[in-house]
């Protein structure tokens, strides 16, 4: 009946079932194995660009439609983004000075620090995630994660970064026009320490491009496909993120 429907002889059928691998197919099934391990290593966030991208910097010279390929067929697919914004408020009465970041320019670590505050689902709640990062390396030296959103959020994430890298005086702080950073609590913790405000201009994300492709990162990677019902979930979810993996 197979035979029929394929339109091969039964001989032919019988010949190819018994036929062994070819060496494409042996290396083929080599090289998901080692595909297999990447994605699983990644927490299932790496799609074929980067891992085409860890198996060339494994000295592993593979096609890129090749890897997207042998991903399909063993089910390997990306965590998604699930898109969700919500409004903030805007300090507009205390805007500072505009320095857009300028990544070719830096040299070396505490020269420029950016800030921003997220919104993670908890049951029917939010909760708020504040986060600074060192341009030079990318890395996140200071966050905080509270059930409301205020100054002490945006406050507390800076203080932290300050005593984990103690940076000296001079160093740029840019945010967005969130009133959490137009507060006097942190605007005193800024002068305290020498450092010099930058807010983003009104009506251009791009001046906070990479605060938010963190959180695009952390959420897609990390949280979107996780539930949660208390605090304590998503701060030991978003430790193990930023501390084991983002940062290292």
């Amino acid at each position: 009946m197979m035979c029929r429907v394929l339109n091969v002889s039964r001989s032919g059928y019988y010949a190819w079932q018994g036929r062994p691998p070819s060496a494409r197919a042996l290396k083929d099934r080599q090289l998901t194995g080692r595909i297999r391990k990447l994605y699983f290593g990644s927490d299932e966030v790496y799609g074929s660009p980067r891992i085409h991208r860890l198996l060339a910097q494994g000295g592993i010279r593979v096609g890129r439609k090749r890897v997207a390929r042998l991903m399909r067929r063993a089910g390997l697919f990306a965590k998604s983004k699930r898109r969700f914004r919500l409004k903030t408020h805007v300090a507009d009465k205390y805007l500072v000075e505009h320095r857009r970041p300028n990544v070719a320019a830096l040299t070396r670590r505490n020269q420029f620090w950016v800030a921003d505050i997220t919104y993670i689902r908890s049951g029917s709640q939010y909760a708020y995630l504040a986060a600074v990062m060192d341009l030079f390396s990318r890395q996140i030296v200071g966050w905080h994660l509270s059930a409301q959103r205020n100054a002490q959020l945006a406050t507390l994430a800076l203080v932290r970064a300050i005593a984990a890298h103690r940076p000296p005086p001079g160093v740029i702080f840019h945010s967005d026009r969130g009133i959490e950073y137009a507060s006097y609590a942190l605007r005193t913790t800024l002068t305290t320490h020498g450092f010099v405000q930058s807010m983003s201009r009104r009506g251009n994300c791009y001046d906070n491009a990479h605060m938010e492709s963190f959180f695009h990162s952390l959420k897609t990677e990390c949280l979107n496909h996780c539930r949660f019902n208390r605090l304590e979930q998503i701060q030991a979810r978003v430790f193990q993120y930023i501390e084991a993996f983002y940062n290292t």
